[in-house]
């Protein structure tokens, strides 16, 4: 059972091997990560929408390489608040890195039991949030 697969007020969460998930309720807990980004230019971006989100915080990152200072294979940090409380699931950023920077972009939900993770680093290891919306 997965996407598609959870009744209205659930969110499918992965339950083990095999691509396995498991229903949850919207009410007992946070979104799960948004995982698709599209760009459909330079400023505009969307993500795919959370059956649990009411809305989105959108963080973004300027520099280069993520720093990993203690090299656990979790970056320090993946950017700061750019917008909160995101009725929709697509923004505009129309800001231009410095030159030979890059900005990065993460989203999490939000409902009423709190907003939800920033997803998993390559390793599996959660993303921390040192920079969460007010």
């Amino acid at each position: 059972m997965c996407d598609g697969d959870c009744p209205l007020g659930t969110q499918c969460l992965p339950s083990g091997a095999g691509g396995d998930c498991a229903c949850q309720s919207c009410f007992v807990a946070p979104p799960s990560a948004a995982i698709t980004m599209l760009f459909e230019d330079r400023s505009h971006f969307a993500w795919t929408a959370l059956g649990c989100a009411t809305m989105y915080d959108v963080y973004r990152r300027t520099g280069g390489p993520l720093p990993d200072t203690d090299h656990d294979g979790v970056a320090d940090a993946y950017g700061g608040c750019l917008y909160e409380n995101v009725l929709t699931a697509f923004a505009l950023d129309t800001t231009s890195p410095p030159a030979g920077q890059i900005h990065s972009y993460l989203v999490s939900g939000e409902n009423a039991a709190g907003e939800g993770s920033l997803g998993f680093a390559s390793n599996g290891q959660p993303r921390p949030n040192v920079s969460p919306c007010p």
